[in-house]
């Protein structure tokens, strides 16, 4: 509840509880006529219950929903202690979600969570940690729920702290929506050598895989090669490398700039964007160092 669900702001008692109810009225109610003879209203007579938890909390993306497009992953989401930034009650919390059975559609494996970063663990130092949530590209559009259950190390006998409130996954049905990135530069390549690495990343990751691969907008030419050939980036990857290989047979009559095109493919590129177009230059190697 905030300020503003109250007739009145009084610091002192709202501020006595963690929690408040809504206004409720009082009816008296004859089962003999079955009518109410008299009640109390919540303009005139407002009247609040508050509770204080027994135990600290764990808010998942701070109590909303987490969208999520078919064929992909979500961005990180928080996970947050109510402890103001101060330390942990406990030694350690380890937290397991779990897809609820009782979801519209019984997802199985096709909602899946990532913490990369902290494996669902508190440590005693941490108040935050991050997960991601994944759905198949095949999985239909819809809510989901994630039940939470949690495994406490105390520094006594008592539980600290209670699982998260179950969290809403709404499920978007595929569309070309993440971009892939490349790092763009002035690519100056000798023939014989190679380019620097150059990277090509995204920022939500594929439930399953996606294939980048360059190519040269002009064609195939057997003296200019890239290597890897392809990148595959799967649940984990967020950014790959590749360089340009021009061999000593390259023919430097050919015009600059080149042009480098990139297409997708894998189970789930039907979600994502290609890079933008790459240029490079190819020159003759210097005689001397310069």
């Amino acid at each position: 509840m905030t300020n503003w669900d109250f007739d009145a702001t009084d610091s002192t008692v709202f501020g006595s509880f963690t929690r408040w109810t809504e206004k409720f009225g009082l009816f008296h109610y004859n089962t003999t006529t079955k009518n109410i003879q008299a009640k109390s209203y919540c303009n005139l007579n407002a009247g609040y219950l508050g509770f204080n938890y027994a135990k600290d909390q764990l808010i998942v993306n701070g109590g909303s929903r987490i969208t999520v497009y078919a064929g992909s992953y979500s961005g990180n989401k928080a996970i947050m202690t109510n402890t103001n930034g101060g330390m942990m009650s406990s030694r350690s919390v380890t937290l397991t979600p779990s897809v609820n059975v009782r979801s519209r559609v019984l997802a199985g494996e096709k909602i899946n969570t990532l913490s990369d970063t902290h494996n669902f663990i508190f440590k005693s130092e941490t108040n935050e940690i991050h997960f991601r949530v994944g759905a198949a590209i095949d999985l239909s559009k819809g809510i989901y729920y994630l039940d939470w259950t949690i495994t406490q190390d105390n520094y006594g006998a008592e539980n600290r702290y209670y699982e998260p409130a179950r969290t809403m996954i709404e499920v978007v049905p595929k569309t070309s929506t993440h971009q892939f990135s490349v790092e763009q530069g002035t690519y100056t390549i000798y023939v014989g050598g190679s380019s620097p690495s150059i990277k090509v990343s995204v920022g939500n990751t594929p439930f399953s895989d996606v294939t980048v691969t360059p190519a040269l907008s002009s064609g195939a030419d057997e003296n200019v090669t890239f290597s890897p050939s392809t990148l595959r980036f799967e649940n984990t990857d967020t950014e790959l490398f590749f360089k340009i290989n021009v061999a000593s047979g390259y023919d430097t009559s050919l015009a600059n700039p080149k042009t480098i095109v990139f297409t997708l493919t894998g189970t789930d590129n039907e979600v994502f964007k290609a890079p933008a177009n790459v240029n490079f230059n190819v020159l003759s190697a210097p005689e001397t160092a310069p």
